[in-house]
């Protein structure tokens, strides 16, 4: 499944960037992604520019695992100008390619009908925004903003977890709640129908079985993602 997967890969590329072989897990992760948005890119329209993104990631990810490589067999000493350059393409990639996912995830969960996952989307995304400035400020090499860095390293580290930790929180949420087309559509009654039908004698129940039987077949040839509901 395509938001399985999707999860999957973020896990690699968002959480393990701290990792000393983060360039590794970029080019596994990337590659993951790639193989998400080829099976989701049909259910919204903007997935086509999470697709574009994530070429562009895998890209960066290849070049940067190649250097990396050479660099620690001894082929080749270390370059900081080069390494800077990369991931400053690296964190501007990342930041297209996260920004054009959880914008099209919300637009997946909007046409679903769950306004609520749609809007913790479009808050991912603008959080998401914040962080990047950070990183940003964090990264630049001014004497003005030496007493800045050195105040709020720490905190820049952690909205970066946090905002990860976010991002994949919801693209699980988008697995867990929205059926796309060939899944088989696990739909979960609210609060109040699982109330009524513990009400509901055993044999109302038998009655209705032959009509959601006949309604199942309907719901199965559906082609448009719907959302699950809880059990």
């Amino acid at each position: 499944m395509g938001l399985g997967l999707l999860f999957v890969g973020y896990v690699f590329v968002s959480l393990f960037t701290l990792a000393p072989t983060y360039f590794v897990t970029d080019l596994v992760g990337s590659f993951i992604i790639f193989e998400a948005l080829g099976k989701l890119r049909r259910h919204a329209e903007r997935f086509r520019y999470a697709l574009a993104a994530v070429y562009a990631m895998f890209a960066v990810s290849v070049v940067q695992c190649a250097y990396y490589a050479v660099k620690y067999i001894g082929i080749i000493e270390g370059r900081a100008v080069f390494e800077n350059v990369l991931e400053i393409v690296r964190l501007a990639v990342m930041f297209l390619l996260t920004e054009a996912m959880l914008l099209s995830l919300s637009q997946l969960a909007s046409n679903v009908g769950d306004r609520k996952l749609s809007e913790k989307g479009t808050r991912n995304a603008w959080f998401y925004v914040v962080n990047y400035a950070f990183i940003i400020a964090l990264s630049l090499d001014f004497d003005f903003l030496a007493g800045f860095k050195s105040a709020f390293m720490a905190f820049g580290l952690l909205l970066r977890i946090v905002c990860a930790l976010l991002n994949c929180a919801f693209i699980y949420s988008c697995y867990m709640w929205i059926c796309l087309e060939g899944d088989r559509d696990m739909s979960r009654p609210s609060a109040a129908d699982r109330f009524i039908g513990k009400l509901m004698p055993k044999k109302e129940k038998a009655n209705d079985a032959p009509a959601d039987k006949d309604a199942e077949p309907k719901a199965s040839e559906q082609k448009k993602p719907t959302k699950k509901k809880k059990k």
